[in-house]
């Protein structure tokens, strides 16, 4: 309950947050769980700054927002069962999320959209507990076998009631070697390595794609792993 004290202690830059989730992260939510469908005109300048994030002047704007028109679509028909999975107790992965939570409704605020769609997207990341449809942490395997042993992440994929036969369509995300060692360990289909500056140097060849400029590079370069 003092992360903005902290923040101003530390003199950190405007707008900066002492937790902040990684680039991309938003969009990303939005999408998987199929709210940008017929939000994408006005969220166009917020969607623009992710496919500037890894193709500089470079992108065909009107393909993409095509191609992210077309996932919209798909994904508002069958919104994505997503879970997190965290080495951190719970009483610290609550602290985390809440703070992550906090950012995304103050992001919110400042990608165009307005009245009842702001509303909407508000509420929905108003507690991560309600959104996720489950959140693993250390204390749900009392703190022993966590990464990178598969424990928590075969606790998830219980959770979420996945077959074991559709264990290849599911896609894990992490930013460290320990997670990414923990999602093939459990036997899931795609392990997709999202390192940031602290974890850059880890030995990532356990993942099946590791993407540099993180989740906007899996949106708008990868396309989320359609087709392949």
């Amino acid at each position: 309950g003092k992360a903005e004290k902290v923040v101003e202690d530390l003199d950190l830059p405007k707008g900066r947050h002492l937790i902040e989730p990684m680039p991309g992260a938003l969009l990303m939510l939005l999408l998987l769980k199929g709210k940008l469908k017929g939000k994408i005109p006005q969220l166009k300048d917020f969607i623009l700054s992710h496919i500037r994030f890894i193709h500089a002047d470079t992108a065909d704007i009107d393909l993409e927002l095509g191609f992210l028109q077309h996932l919209a679509v798909k994904f508002e028909q069958h919104p994505v069962r997503i879970a997190v999975v965290t080495s951190s107790i719970k009483y610290e992965a609550d602290i985390v999320l809440s703070q992550v939570f906090k950012v995304f409704r103050e992001e919110l605020q400042n990608t165009g959209l307005k009245g009842s769609e702001l509303e909407e997207l508000t509420n929905l990341f108003s507690d991560h507990n309600t959104f996720y449809d489950a959140v693993l942490t250390a204390t749900d395997s009392s703190e022993i076998r966590l990464k990178p042993f598969r424990d928590l992440y075969s606790m998830a994929l219980h959770k979420l009631a996945v077959p074991v036969d559709h264990f290849d369509r599911v896609i894990g995300f992490e930013d460290s070697e320990s997670g990414n060692l923990a999602i093939r360990a459990a036997g899931i289909g795609l392990a997709v390595a999202v390192p940031f500056a602290q974890t850059a140097g880890h030995n990532l060849s356990s993942a099946s794609y590791v993407a540099k400029y993180g989740l906007p590079e899996v949106i708008f370069k990868k396309h989320l792993f359609f087709n392949q």
